[in-house]
């Protein structure tokens, strides 16, 4: 006998009910979707928050539609309409709560805009159009940030609430009145300098912006709070730690970094070679060109203090210590004439099959007193005689006593010196000539 069993079919109503929840799934699901791009525009941390909200809503609507359309027959009508209503019931909470969020959003960035406008509207009298940046928040501080624009001019204001609900608006709409006024000082003690960097920043975690209006002769007030840098070159100049100058600028809270070559040649010549980006790299940067520095201040521990690169002497020589591991400042442990001569070297280089390099030194052997940091090596270019600086290298051997490694440091021409850069805790060198044709016959 044929099984003549019919397959289950939907009534009418179970499609019609299938059909709709299917459209308004696809419908939250869109809306969900459509809410995240809104949201995280500007608020990138709130992307995976949308991926998974938009995650769950797809995986509820498939696990819906399996149970209403391939295994219906197995529920009641009751479990059925159950499982559709905790479904519906889930997806709606969850976009209403993203709803919610999305409108409080937007809400808080339009009176942002709002209040920035105002703000600069009452503190300097100009219409001025608002775009919501990017809001910052940390344990319980929220720092607003509005990008405005008057004419052709681009600024920003920013809006600072406290833990307590407290809220302050500043602007950088003055920053480069501000800023020169600020050089414009500098200059009138001490002219002719090149500006090599600047920034002033304000207070209350507020970034390059200032609560009050600038009125030409006010900066005191202006600055006051505020915290910043300055960095100026200048060539043969003498600066006076008891000018008037000093004490503003620590009034203001701007940190001077002040420093004299000999000559305008070197000065132009350091400047030429690129702009300061980093404190670190700008003090290496400075101490490669140590010989030539005649002055030079900056701003530690409280104070604006004279700071010399400390150079060691040895015949032609000149030696200097630049940062180490267990060391602050510039200080240099010292350079002498090294007692083992090439002793040590040889033996190095010839396990490392550097032994070439032994036959050819164009100077005396000097130790260091070494420190793990960078220490540079300057030779007057003057002293090399016929030795071209190209082909000039300083032969090192350094490391641990257990494990120590030669090698070549090359010069690079700084000023009116070569200049070596000799890495790890560098114990002895020697000056070579790294063709191999020179000898005991060209030593310089």
């Amino acid at each position: 006998m044929e099984n003549t069993q019919e397959k289950p079919q939907m009534s009418k109503e179970q499609k019609r009910a299938s059909l709709l929840l299917s459209i308004a799934l696809c419908t939250l699901l869109a809306t969900n979707a459509l809410l995240g791009i809104f949201r995280t525009r500007g608020v990138a941390a709130l992307v995976p928050v949308c991926i998974a909200s938009c995650g769950v809503s797809a995986v509820l609507a498939i696990v819906v539609l399996i149970f209403i359309i391939r295994d219906y027959k197995k529920l009641t009508e009751k479990k059925r309409s159950i499982i559709c209503c905790v479904a519906l019931l889930v997806l709606c909470g969850l976009e209403i709560s993203m709803c919610a969020s999305a409108v409080s959003d937007i809400n808080a960035r339009r009176n942002a805009e709002n209040s920035a406008v105002l703000f600069i509207k009452d503190k300097y009298g100009i219409d001025a159009e608002a775009n919501y940046r990017r809001t910052f928040s940390y344990h319980g501080e929220n720092l607003v940030t509005i990008d405005m624009k008057a004419g052709d001019k681009a600024f920003c204001v920013e809006s600072f609430t406290d833990t307590d609900g407290n809220t302050k608006l500043a602007d950088n709409y003055q920053l480069d009145e501000i800023t020169q006024a600020v050089i414009d000082e500098v200059n009138r003690v001490y002219p002719d300098g090149i500006l090599r960097y600047i920034g002033i920043f304000g207070s209350e975690s507020l970034h390059s912006v200032y609560l009050k209006r600038f009125d030409g002769t006010n900066l005191d007030e202006v600055l006051d709070g505020n915290h910043g840098s300055i960095y100026v070159d200048f060539a043969d100049t003498e600066f006076d730690l008891d000018d008037p100058l000093f004490e503003k600028l620590d009034a203001w809270g701007i940190k001077p970094r002040f420093t004299s070559f000999d000559t305008r040649e070197h000065l132009d010549e350091f400047v030429a070679s690129g702009d300061i980006r980093y404190v670190s790299d700008m003090d290496m940067r400075y101490a490669r060109y140590a010989p030539c520095i005649t002055d030079r201040v900056i701003y530690e521990d409280g104070k604006t203090v004279r700071r010399m690169f400390d150079l060691w002497s040895q015949g032609d020589i000149q030696y200097c210590y630049v940062y180490g591991s267990n060391d602050e400042g510039f200080t240099s442990p010292g350079i002498t004439i090294s007692k083992n001569g090439m002793k040590e070297i040889e033996a190095e280089c010839w396990e490392h099959r550097m032994s070439e390099l032994v036959k050819t030194p164009v100077s005396n052997v000097y130790a260091l007193d070494g420190k793990s940091g960078t220490h540079l090596i300057y030779y007057p270019l003057e002293a090399l005689n016929n030795v071209s600086v190209e082909n000039i290298g300083a032969l090192w051997i350094g490391g641990r006593e257990t494990s120590w490694v030669p090698g070549v440091a090359t010069a690079s021409v700084y000023g009116d010196h070569a200049v070596f850069d000799l890495p790890y805790a560098a114990t002895e060198f020697v000056l070579v000539d790294t063709t191999g044709t020179g000898g005991a016959d060209k030593e310089i």
